[in-house]
């Protein structure tokens, strides 16, 4: 009688065993917790429901960012307890183990007045998937943006009136992007090209993109142009440990990033520390001795979780396909974020970056028709002393005050300091088709103390929102300034050693190191300083199903540059310091949108923008006027799976007038005169797009532009403004997760597709200018690259993944240049296998 009794129990232990997480989380729901618990943060109002239930709750800080719990006193059954935490905050709950609860966004419900009230989070980040034994499938983490939105306010990309752009976390270490230029040349939209060997140049629409933004802050001064060499933003590219996302605007941005060209607007958002421990690592080892190891960890640090810090470092190394080049890097990241009050939070952080480079100069040349000498790929025209060593440092605060019910302050403010030591050289000759040599010889450039940079900008914005006369209104209101500065001091060596006697057989024996040389020597010194600063406001109404955004900034800028040279000790000036100054500049924005249904909006929208000429002056000596610039776009956008897959399609026409143009009745003179503020440039075009996850597992981010552009300069035939960038481009990348008993393992492709480009005009050969100049043309024909990639899930956190990239050895001209220079061949096919771990 005992016996069956005794078996049925332990069968039932066993079957309590197999099922024990859902059972117990079953049993959990019941239990009620002595709670008290003030009106607060939504964060901290979880936070102290996970450490009086003692139960965890897990969530992504961006889904709480904003959102304010309300007060909750007596007991409560803890599901009773976050149903009343997360009331009206389009947020819900499920349990993920019988001590684990996942706070999720709730999906939008269509109702018959229009689409979802939750329709603010509609930027994805997907961060791995965690499976517990229950199949817990990925986790969607909705994000926001604001950085690059009129209102300053968390604005769905499906209700934003321009073209925006959003590269995830997941996309990024998908295709192993490790610096910002990996992150823009692998964008929608967007084509790199090559100026040295650690650096490149970017074009969106046919305009180059000179404004960068971290944070959503103050336009940082992103390029400067010394002795006739371009620096760009912080002297390398950034790592991109550092962030968690990086956004895109394409078009004029006419409230944030007036002063620079129309072409598009970067914002860098810098990782936050977040309120759960959370630590992951990464490696990889790829073709050419590419290294590279990351670390990145973030958590509570004391108060509950109100103290809270985030660390990355991350160091890498790398040579190149071509002969001589290499790069070292080594990057640390750490921020601290305190929550003086529920509604009071502050963040500091600051980052040490160092890098140590063996640059290769100037490019590949072709024959002096400009067709191509067809030099081997490993072709690099690299010295034994080259180096370019730099080091940057950063420190930036944050400061975010809310107000009840809906209106924030911001404020915003970063100092950068980055100093540099470079010895350079660099041919600027072509190749002779018959002797195959280049001539003339190098020149050598080398610093004679540290190039300094030095950034300081802030920035304050204060957004709210409110309901009059049956309608919803967000405002922002905000200020912003920056300063900058920089002094290199150099000395050029005109020529050094001999011409080249094979192009195809280059040796870097025979090029001493130009310090050694001796002799007598000038150092020419170079100082730049700008100020910017500006005030904007925006108004954003919506009434159903219309909205429409109105904003204005009014903008100031100044500049001043001195030169001089150095001889036996002492400083000579070249006169008084140039400079210019711009004030009251206006640049307006409009923007419309009209919701067709929970799927589709039509949206249009105007954006202004102005571009100031440095070192360019009138005949009477006065600097050139600002040339401005417009973005004029309309289209329509669309929304599926809740907001979890985004769509756009785009025309576009933007104008540029008022560029300098040279002045052919004038005596050229070094001051930089003289020029006339008649140039003109516009393009236009069609931007498609499709980015997010189209299923479950499926994660997508596609993009086609269209763009015709063109130069009207006085003086010049018309032609192409940007005839190296394509007029037909292509970007496709895809990640897709195995079904069934494949699903540790993942497979994805990351494809890029140009139409043909070319670069021509008159060339005089450097080696024989007497000559006269002739025409040439260098023409690179459409090509595709397809890299796949193959990933697998060794367990809950461990992750490996190899990719290929350029899998056919397509071999073409990522940049094509002069045919003395500025050519450079795409990377052969290539190798990388990386490992992912996060605990």
């Amino acid at each position: 009688m005992h016996g069956k009794p005794a078996i049925l129990a332990a069968a039932l232990a066993m079957k309590l065993a197999s099922y024990g997480d859902a059972v117990f989380a079953a049993d959990a729901r019941q239990v009620s917790c002595n709670l008290s618990i003030r009106p607060q943060a939504l964060d901290g109002a979880l936070s102290e429901i996970a450490s009086q239930c003692g139960v965890q709750v897990v969530y992504f800080s961006q889904l709480t960012q904003g959102k304010n719990g309300p007060e909750l006193e007596g007991s409560y059954p803890i599901e009773t307890a976050l149903e009343k935490i997360l009331t009206g905050t389009g947020l819900a709950f499920r349990w993920v183990n019988a001590n684990t609860i996942e706070i999720r966004t709730v999906p939008p419900v269509q109702t018959a007045e229009g689409p979802p009230k939750n329709d603010a989070p509609r930027v994805r980040r997907y961060p791995s998937k965690r499976r517990d034994g229950d199949g817990l499938p990925e986790v969607v983490i909705e994000g926001t943006i604001e950085g690059l939105v009129a209102t300053r306010a968390a604005t769905p990309l499906s209700q934003i009136p321009q073209t925006v752009s959003v590269v995830s976390a997941e996309q990024m270490r998908q295709q192993n992007d490790t610096t910002l230029a990996d992150v823009l040349a692998n964008a929608v939209g967007i084509t790199a090209t090559q100026f040295d060997s650690g650096n490149q140049a970017f074009y969106s629409r046919g305009f180059p993109i000179t404004t960068y933004h971290l944070d959503g802050g103050t336009a940082l001064h992103s390029f400067t142009y010394e002795l006739n060499r371009v620096n760009s933003i912080l002297f390398l590219s950034p790592d991109i440990s550092e962030f968690d996302r990086v956004e895109v605007l394409r078009g004029a941005d006419a409230l944030f990033g007036a002063g620079g060209n129309p072409g598009a607007t970067v914002n860098l958002v810098r990782k936050r520390p977040l309120r759960s421990f959370d630590a992951a690592f990464n490696a990889t080892a790829g073709s050419w001795n590419s290294y590279r190891a990351a670390a990145d960890v973030t958590g509570p640090l004391a108060f509950d979780g109100r103290l809270r810090g985030r660390l990355t470092a991350a160091y890498s190394h790398r040579d190149y396909f071509f002969d001589g080049a290499s790069l070292t890097r080594k990057n640390v990241f750490g921020s601290v974020e305190y929550d003086l009050t529920p509604q009071t939070v502050m963040t500091v952080g600051g980052s040490y970056s160092q890098a140590q480079s063996h640059p290769f100069e100037g490019g590949l040349p072709t024959f002096p028709d400009g067709s191509d000498p067809h030099l081997p790929r490993r072709t690099g025209y690299t010295f034994d002393w080259g180096r370019l060593d730099t080091d940057m440092r950063e420190g930036y605060l944050r400061f975010e005050q809310g107000f009840a019910p809906d209106w924030r302050l911001l404020v915003n403010a970063t100092s950068l300091n980055g100093s540099s030591h470079y010895d350079l050289g660099q041919f600027e000759g072509v190749v002779n088709p018959i002797t195959r040599g280049i001539a003339p010889a190098p020149s050598a450039l080398y610093t004679t103390r540290p190039t300094l940079q030095r950034q300081l900008s802030a920035e304050a914005t204060l957004t709210g929102s409110a309901h009059w006369l049956g309608m919803d209104e967000e405002m922002a209101i905000g200020a912003d300034f920056a300063h900058f500065y920089s002094d290199q001091s150099v000395v050029r060596v005109p020529s050094l050693g001999t011409p080249v006697e094979d192009a195809y057989n280059y040796s870097p024996l025979g090029y001493p190191d130009p310090r050694t040389l001796g002799g007598f020597v000038f150092v020419a010194r170079s100082r730049v300083s700008s100020v910017q600063s500006g005030y904007f406001g925006s108004l954003r109404v919506e009434r159903k199903p219309w909205a429409l955004t109105l904003g204005l900034r009014v903008s100031n800028d100044r500049q001043t540059n001195g030169d001089s040279v150095i001889l036996f000790g002492r400083e000579i000036s070249f006169g008084e310091p140039q400079g210019y100054s711009n004030n009251g500049k206006v640049t307006p924005y409009v923007g419309a949108m009209f919701t067709l249904n929970p799927q589709y909006s039509l949206y249009a929208s105007y954006a202004d923008i102005y571009l100031s000429s440095p070192g360019m002056r009138l005949l009477d000596g006065s600097a050139v006027h600002p040339a401005d610039g417009i973005n004029i776009e309309a289209g329509v956008k669309g929304r599926w799976r809740g907001g979890a897959l985004n769509g756009m399609l785009a025309v576009y026409k933007i104008v540029q007038r008022g560029l300098p143009a040279y002045d052919f009745n004038s005596t050229p003179t070094p001051g930089g005169c003289c020029y006339l503020p008649n140039g003109r440039s516009k393009a236009q075009g069609v931007d498609i797009e499709l980015n997010g996850a189209p299923a479950p597992g499926w994660l997508v981010s596609a993009g086609y532009t269209f763009n015709n552009n063109v130069s009207l300069i006085p003086g010049y035939f018309p032609g192409s403004q940007r005839s190296q960038t394509p007029r037909h481009l292509l970007k496709i990348w895809s990640s897709r997760r195995l079904p069934g008993r494949l699903r540790d393992w993942s497979v994805g492709v990351t494809v890029e597709a140009r139409s043909s480009a070319y670069a021509s005009g008159i060339f005089c050969d450097p080696a024989n200018c007497g000559a006269g100049y002739h025409d040439f043309r260098n023409v690179q024909r459409p090509f595709a690259v397809v890299s796949p990639r193959i990933g697998y899930e060794i367990n809950r956190y461990w992750r490996a993944a190899l990719t290929v990239g350029n899998v056919f050895d397509r071999i073409y001209y990522q940049t094509i240049g002069s045919p003395a220079g500025g050519s450079w061949y795409g990377e052969p096919r290539s190798f990388l296998f990386r490992v992912d771990a996060e605990l």
